[in-house]
């Protein structure tokens, strides 16, 4: 779940420079905010929470996991949900009766459940936090004109999904600068 949406957000990061590009005025912004210390260390920011958030989720999860092996309270409530999912999956396909099938299904639709979890609350934190500071990088990047609650709903899983897409991001606009600078470059009399 987590991969999947951290591919949907690179892709739609991806887009980012032709929705700035259409909006108008933004190539002017867009020179002037690659090379101010201003965007950088927004993204520094950024990629300090994504990082920090990133290592408190994973130092949870494997918490979790320690409790989960010593707690029969936490294994029986996982039972009671995972039978109740299966009733409804012998529903959909007879398969399911087979307990070879079911039961590395079990343990793989438990680790998935704790992974949405995880995402799901480190949004709700990433979304806070990016709130609190002000943080909202379509403002930053002077696609918007004030931050928005949608910047920091962005904003906010962009830094729940760690690192890696503020990375990409990063590359991306370093990629566009490196390409204007040529471009100037070319067209340079010698």
């Amino acid at each position: 779940m987590r991969r999947f949406l951290e591919s949907l957000l690179f892709i739609f990061l991806l887009t980012l420079p032709k929705i700035a590009l259409a909006q108008g005025n933004a190539l002017a912004g867009i020179s002037s905010w690659s090379e101010s210390a201003q965007v950088v260390a927004f993204f520094f920011i950024i990629l300090t929470l994504a990082t920090i958030l990133n290592r408190l989720f994973e130092l949870l999860i494997d918490i979790f996991k320690l409790i989960y092996q010593k707690s029969a309270l936490l294994q029986d409530m996982w039972d009671a949900i995972w039978e109740s999912l299966l009733k409804k999956l012998k529903i959909i396909d007879s398969h399911f009766e087979n307990p070879e099938l079911s039961k590395p299904l079990k343990e793989k639709v438990r680790v998935l459940l704790i992974q949405a979890t995880v995402f799901l609350i480190g949004s709700i934190v990433g979304v806070w936090l990016c709130a609190v500071l002000n943080l909202g990088m379509l403002f930053a990047l002077q696609i918007t004109t004030h931050p928005t609650f949608w910047d920091y709903v962005f904003t906010g899983m962009l830094v729940a999904s760690g690192p890696e897409p503020i990375h990409a991001i990063f590359r991306i606009i370093e990629a566009k600068k490196d390409k204007k600078s040529l471009e100037a470059s070319e067209t340079l009399p010698r």
